[in-house]
């Protein structure tokens, strides 16, 4: 057996300060008790303000999707890449959402019991975005069968930083390896030893990690798969910098086909093409947080203007973009191809699974 999807819904969003706080989107029927909503963002904003682009992003009805943030007025323009995957029912035992709001460093919610080792969490949230505490989504991981923690910055002021979740237990055909790897002062890449898996079924994603000091370039968080026993993870060096936890989640899909790799899009440029193997009809790009999941390529330097960057799978099987707005350094993005089994009777679809899984948490961090 392996994991089935009933639909795979991908679409593009441009959104600006005109468009408010919160942005509905019309999308096509799915059984919201077995959906999930994953987006990425591409924009370029100089101030780092995240509050202005960063979303919660979830489903209100079985046909709309909702995003909302702090706030709109000056907001940079930018377009939202989002996902949305229904899963077949006999491929998922059960799927947890909810909003909480993050006061206290760590913030645990207590969920219904789930398999640790069949289940992963996407999150999204918006912030007030004016302090580091309220900017940062945090480290967010499962740290028991029944419990939720999102490990921020510095504990936010109430009403300041609200994050939705999405924790998604599959059936045993989806392995899951998740943990926290803390960064000493002045170290910018860690590997990680995991359970041997199948590199040819398995992705590895960031989950957030708890910076403390500004700016936000911080977040930008790698998670590539070393080896069939090892996770790298690798994080921007801005020169000087504090101990960091940093979360990931290692997903292995028995009997599906994943390609993985990083590609490097240039300092003068805003999109590259990676190098893959053709894919199925129901193939998607696959990221669990909103902009995690990229790393500056020189590791030092003046911080990117582009703190967020899409994945996005064309409407052919043959071609990948990497897309970002910004320029002005290059930046080597970890990217997740995730070809889906088609329930029987169902339309595939091959569009890019943006969200960040968080399993890219995220912002959906």
């Amino acid at each position: 057996m392996a994991i089935v999807v009933d639909a795979i819904e991908t679409g593009s969003k441009a959104i600006t300060s005109a468009s408010g706080t919160t942005i509905d989107t019309t999308i096509t029927s799915v059984d919201t008790s077995r959906s999930i909503v994953l987006y990425t963002i591409r924009t370029a904003d100089s101030e780092i303000r995240l509050k202005r682009h960063i979303f919660q992003a979830s489903l209100t009805s079985s046909t709309n999707m909702r995003l909302v943030r702090y706030e709109a007025a000056n907001a940079k323009d930018l377009t939202v890449e989002y996902t949305i995957i229904e899963f077949a029912a006999a491929s998922l035992d059960s799927l947890q959402v909810g909003t909480v709001a993050v006061t206290s460093d760590p913030t645990d919610t207590t969920i219904t019991g789930v398999t640790l080792a069949q289940t992963f969490v996407v999150h999204s949230y918006k912030t007030s975005g004016n302090t580091v505490g309220n900017h940062l989504p945090g480290a967010t991981y499962l740290t028991s069968t029944t419990n939720l923690r999102i490990d921020p910055p510095s504990a936010p002021a109430a009403g300041l930083h609200d994050a939705y979740y999405q924790v998604v237990e599959l059936s045993s055909d989806l392995i899951v390896q998740s943990g926290t790897n803390t960064f000493a002062s002045g170290d910018f890449s860690d590997t990680v030893t995991i359970t041997s898996v199948d590199t040819g079924a398995t992705a590895a994603f960031p989950s957030g990690a708890d910076y403390k000091i500004s700016p936000d370039a911080r977040c930008l968080l790698r998670a590539t798969l070393a080896s069939a026993t090892s996770v790298t993870l690798d994080r921007f060096n801005p020169g000087s910098d504090a101990a960091v936890l940093a979360a990931y989640q290692v997903l292995e899909f028995t009997g599906l086909a994943v390609q993985s790799g990083t590609t490097t899009i240039a300092d003068t440029a805003t999109s590259a093409n990676p190098t893959f193997t053709e894919l199925g009809a129901d193939s998607v790009v696959m990221n669990l947080t909103a902009y995690l999941n990229s790393v500056m390529s020189s590791e030092t330097g003046t911080f990117p203007d582009d703190l967020a960057h899409s994945i996005v799978l064309s409407a052919t099987p043959d071609d990948v973009v990497l897309t970002r707005i910004g320029s002005n350094q290059a930046i080597s993005i970890a990217w997740n191809i995730i070809d889906f089994t088609a329930a029987a009777g169902a339309q595939p679809i091959a569009r890019p699974l943006t969200h960040s899984f968080a399993v890219d948490r995220a912002a959906n961090y």
